[in-house]
């Protein structure tokens, strides 16, 4: 891949590069490196779906919307 995610996922059509943020992503030298790598990846052809330490049930939510679960 052109950049880390923490978890991917392949198959039935779908390309998911999930990240799972940490406090540490809310500083914002880091969110602009995580910008740069999710858009990488999202020019690669993948859906990024992003799990907040904060907010995990969104996150989760997101990702089974996208999984079709």
């Amino acid at each position: 891949p052109v950049a880390s995610a923490d978890l991917y996922y392949v198959g039935e059509g779908l390309r998911i590069a999930v990240f799972l943020d940490g406090g540490a992503h809310e500083d914002p030298t880091q969110q602009k490196i995580d910008n740069v790598r999710r858009e990488k990846l999202r020019d690669c052809g993948y859906s990024v779906i992003e799990i907040r330490h904060d907010d995990l049930d969104a996150g989760i939510h997101r990702l089974k919307t996208r999984l079709n679960c």
